[in-house]
């Protein structure tokens, strides 16, 4: 029966030539689009699996009204106002780019280094990396601290087990305090050298207008996102 069913349906198709080509035309395109949507929803969700607090950071943004557009920055006494008052945010740790092109210079080898992070004190705790040298602990309590990943330690040393290490770039002398392996998974953060923004904060501390900061806000397992939100607008923005 089966076979005859095939037969009957080959001779309509056949019959119905245009029709088959364009019903066949439009579910090839059907069936391309959904894949090409679920790999792209595979990939959005795939960014910061590897962080065990992923759940828990959130970053900033901001609709600015009189300019009908969106920002990602705020300001150091903002960051503080919205960890004070709101009860559900536990930290805050601010960033930005310190640049492209460093030249890290060691007794031994000069290199130009990829664009790495200037950030507060607190980075590693809000992303974990695989630690290969050194500690977390103290690895950004000082103006002089850096922390290279494996593929910098490995450009400018030729090894990764550099902890305690010197080298100079962007005009100042700086001591190896860790080095950290990136993660190889998706992930918006991968800095090839981290240091601690000390005097551009020490100069904002005070600055509600100076916007020169990207900031994750990490929240408690238990908060409401949306009353976070509306606090944020409330508390801190207006």
């Amino acid at each position: 029966m089966l076979k005859n069913w095939l037969k009957i349906a080959f001779i309509n198709y056949k019959k119905n030539w245009l029709s088959t080509i364009i019903n066949l035309f439009g579910l090839t395109i059907g069936l391309t689009g959904f894949m090409l949507i679920l790999m792209h929803w595979n990939d959005e969700e795939s960014y910061e699996k590897w962080n065990p607090k992923k759940n828990q950071i959130y970053g900033i943004q901001s609709y600015y009204k009189k300019d009908k557009g969106y920002g990602s920055n705020i300001s150091i006494p903002m960051a503080e106002r919205a960890a004070k008052l709101i009860p559900e945010v536990k930290d805050f740790v601010l960033f930005n780019s310190s640049g492209m092109g460093f030249k890290m210079t060691t007794k031994n080898k000069t290199v130009y280094q990829q664009e790495g992070l200037a950030t507060s004190e607190n980075f590693f705790n809000f992303f974990p990396f695989k630690l290969i040298s050194g500690s977390f602990k103290n690895a950004l309590k000082s103006e002089n601290a850096v922390a290279l990943s494996t593929t910098s330690a490995k450009n400018v040393f030729g090894r990764t087990n550099v902890a305690g290490e010197s080298l100079k770039f962007n005009g100042k002398n700086y001591i190896v305090t860790a080095v950290y392996e990136l993660p190889k998974e998706n992930s918006l953060i991968k800095p090839e050298f981290i240091i601690l923004a000390y005097e551009q904060m020490k100069n904002d501390k005070e600055a509600w207008g100076s916007f020169n900061y990207g900031c994750f806000f990490m929240l408690k397992k238990d908060a409401d996102l949306v009353a976070v939100q509306n606090k944020l607008v409330k508390e801190v923005f207006e």
